[in-house]
């Protein structure tokens, strides 16, 4: 389970992670998209990580809330909003809990397809970071090995290389679009494993 002071070091530990794979995560962005993912992703979580500090003592709700706030302030592109939503709308389940635990993470994963599909317009295959969100929030519902999930993430995430982008910018690409991991992805997993980690 995860109280406030955990979950401000999960924040943490995502943000420089981010920051150590930039560079990566731009180079996928580079191939099929604007070439900007893994320096707006930066951006965004180093601004997380300069003031996630001051609410080690806030509780659960207030902490996801100012996630997201911080990333749709600082993340261009799509993923700012996209992200920022994923947090913000989810921040809600969390109102007086004192600890983030199995049921509530189900309840975030179920939140966040929500957002992404409601704001992303995209769906499952499409070669996007819900070919990750969606197939775990079902794994999830009756696995909660750490181990085999963090293992089915990193498969979600090759899986996106041999698919055609149907949104966003790298769609345009159209059959050109094959064989380049969806850069969405790849964040989504680094975000998505450390919470698994910890939980």
């Amino acid at each position: 389970m995860i109280n406030n002071h955990k979950l401000v070091e999960i924040f943490k530990t995502i943000a420089r992670e981010i920051s150590l794979r930039k560079n990566e995560l731009t180079e996928l962005d580079r191939l099929i998209g604007d070439s900007d993912h893994g320096t707006n992703m930066d951006r965004g979580f180093s601004n997380v990580l300069s003031e996630i500090d001051n609410y080690k003592d806030k509780d659960l709700s207030e902490i996801f809330t100012f996630v997201g706030k911080s990333l749709m302030a600082k993340i261009g592109g799509a993923s700012g909003p996209l992200y920022g939503m994923v947090f913000v709308r989810s921040a809600s389940i969390f109102k007086d809990q004192p600890v983030l635990n199995q049921e509530l993470f189900q309840r975030f994963l179920t939140s966040a397809v929500a957002s992404l599909q409601t704001y992303g317009q995209a769906n499952y295959l499409d070669k996007t970071m819900l070919d990750v969100w969606i197939p775990l929030t079902k794994e999830y519902q009756h696995n909660k090995n750490k181990m085999d999930l963090i293992k089915q993430i990193d498969e979600y995430v090759m899986a996106t290389k041999v698919r055609q982008a149907l949104k966003g910018r790298a769609s345009y690409l159209k059959e050109r679009s094959i064989g380049v991991i969806d850069p969405g992805s790849l964040s989504s997993s680094i975000i998505l494993k450390e919470f698994i980690k910890e939980i």
